[in-house]
């Protein structure tokens, strides 16, 4: 939870710098304030909005928490919620506009509503398609400026040991290989502070190397292996490709200085899914499952395909739970850009393979944490099979909103 690392954190610099970052910097709200808390009588999602709104910054005095929220909204209110009002209108009315018919005034009257009345960031509109949902149920969605809150309130007794587990990737990894579920193997644990020799990174394979407590690709690198030439090239997020083995050495160098890393072998993708993708990146599934009287379940599933030449960009596609086959029709997202029409065309009711296997992983990787109501599990299908990537506590909402949402209204 954000408030814990800020209070836990001995290092004043890196306190500070989490405050400014969390506290005084932040643009958006914490969490929602809406009218529709002080009704008469109110849904069971606007009890649940409510109920996060009040018990956000848990690990602080309900004092603090209320000057927090004194100063973010107060700002929000007068500058911050204007800001990205004008900023979303004019990034997406046009757009709107061409697909929808809904004129420019009614973008704009809309966005105020959601902004003031209920402080969601106004980008909200176009991503969750909110011009086709009445006003009165717009909080029946879970908005993700508020998932860390939200989900603490969904699962207000998470053991020590859990949150230790799906915050280590390296333990996380022992413990779900003793259970007998497939993870990825570890070829070695960088600790933080030491310098790697040139042995311990190049050793004639390809490997991806990730922080131990990391997620979602946040400091992550891919080294791959050139047989061919028994040469290496390095590549991540915000640095150019390095195939020099003395600059790739102190890339990893630099990034020990703020944390140890994992290095794991590379992955690649099942032979039925090679052609679907633009790049040798993986292919990863987004899985979703949800404890049901007592009893972990599937909740939602989409496909991460990459995107060529980002690391970190993937276009998603929904997966029908039951039978692993692919939805292309109802993308979520509202992002101002066309999709790729050919893999739209060709994934639409594309069937998984082993999608009953990676059901089963996820599904068994929750029995050992029943202390979280829902997990979010990464897994790719390879040519090793299905392999269980990692699991989140925080995990993202906005392509699996529809099946959340039927769930929490149950």
């Amino acid at each position: 939870m954000i408030s814990k690392k800020l209070l836990s954190n001995k290092s004043f610099t890196t306190r500070w710098k989490n405050i400014k970052r969390h506290i005084l910097f932040r643009q958006v709200p914490h969490a929602i304030l809406s009218w529709r808390y002080f009704l008469p009588r109110q849904n069971n999602m606007v009890r649940l909005h409510k109920k996060t709104f009040l018990g956000a910054w848990n690990k602080l005095s309900r004092g603090s928490w209320a000057l927090i929220a004194i100063y973010s909204y107060t700002l929000w209110y007068l500058f911050f919620s204007w800001k990205h009002i004008y900023s979303a209108w004019k990034k997406f009315r046009t757009t709107l506009y061409n697909n929808e018919k809904i004129p420019f005034y009614q973008q704009f009257a809309h966005l105020i509503s959601l902004a003031i009345l209920h402080t969601i960031p106004p980008h909200f509109y176009y991503q969750y398609q909110l011009y086709r949902v009445p006003e009165k149920h717009w909080l029946d969605f879970i908005y993700t400026h508020e998932l860390p809150h939200w989900h603490h309130m969904m699962s207000p007794s998470i053991s020590d040991k859990s949150l230790h587990l799906m915050s280590d990737k390296h333990d996380f990894s022992i413990e779900m290989k003793k259970s007998g579920i497939p993870v990825i193997d570890t070829k070695q644990v960088l600790a933080q502070g030491t310098k790697p020799g040139h042995e311990q990174l190049f050793d004639q394979s390809s490997s991806f190397i990730k922080p131990i407590n990391g997620s979602r690709k946040q400091g992550c690198y891919q080294l791959r292996y050139k047989i061919e030439r028994n040469s290496y090239q390095l590549w991540g997020k915000n640095i150019s490709a390095l195939s020099d083995n003395n600059e790739i050495l102190e890339q990893i160098k630099q990034d020990l200085i703020a944390h140890s890393l994992l290095l794991q072998p590379l992955l690649y993708n099942h032979p039925n899914l090679v052609m679907y993708s633009q790049c040798e990146d993986l292919i990863t599934i987004r899985l979703i499952t949800e404890l049901t009287n007592g009893e972990p379940q599937v909740l939602s599933a989409v496909l991460e395909v990459p995107a060529k030449n980002d690391f970190h960009n993937v276009d998603t596609y929904s997966i029908q739970k039951s039978t692993g086959k692919l939805k292309t029709t109802n993308h979520l997202q509202f992002n101002g850009r066309a999709h790729k029409e050919r893999n739209l065309a060709r994934l639409d009711n594309y069937q998984l393979p082993l999608w009953q296997e990676a059901k089963c992983t996820a599904i068994s990787a929750h029995k050992i944490f029943r202390d979280i109501r829902a997990i979010g599990w990464d897994l790719a299908i390879t040519t090793q099979g299905i392999k269980l990537l990692e699991g989140n506590i925080n995990w993202g909402v906005a392509p699996h909103i529809h099946e959340v949402k039927r769930s929490l209204e149950s």
